[in-house]
């Protein structure tokens, strides 16, 4: 049985990734995920920009590690630079988010590149994210994927 639409979970686990996601900001009150989006991607590009603001409220700083989802095979950091008029990307390691301070994945900066859908996605799909950070659990997130958020960008 699916949702209506394309949804990488069965109704089911849908459900349970909802309760997770409020479960999670239960538990760790002091960190918010908030405003998780996808960019669409146009038909045959099988990568995806993905975005979201993080908030940490804590007394001490967070190291975001890594970033998974059954709709992705590899989900990286990047950073968009420009630099002699050029646009570049460059793979970040991991993301430092400092005590008291947001962090945000935004288009044209920091971003996540979702590598090689495992499925088609189109606007209106929700994708579930599972954000690891090194002091603690995992938290899961659910993003919507968006048309037309932003021009496509190619990674090389």
């Amino acid at each position: 049985m699916k949702l209506r639409g394309h949804h990488c979970w069965p109704a089911a686990a849908y459900l349970l990734g909802c309760l997770c996601v409020w479960h999670a900001v239960l538990a760790q009150d002091d960190l918010l995920i908030s405003n998780a989006w996808i960019n669409e991607a146009p038909p045959g590009v099988n990568m995806m920009g993905g975005y979201l603001s993080i908030s940490n409220n804590t007394s001490h700083a967070l190291v975001l590690i890594s970033a998974t989802s059954p709709c992705f095979e590899k989900i990286e950091f990047h950073v968009t630079e420009i630099k002699d008029g050029l646009s570049a990307m460059r793979r970040q390691e991991a993301i430092s988010i400092p005590a008291g301070t947001d962090f945000s994945f935004t288009p044209g900066h920091y971003h996540l590149m979702l590598i090689n859908k495992t499925r088609m996605l189109a606007a209106g799909d929700t994708v579930p994210l599972t954000l690891h950070f090194a002091e603690g659990k995992p938290l899961q997130v659910m993003a919507k994927v968006r048309h037309g958020a932003l021009p496509s960008y190619q990674h090389h």
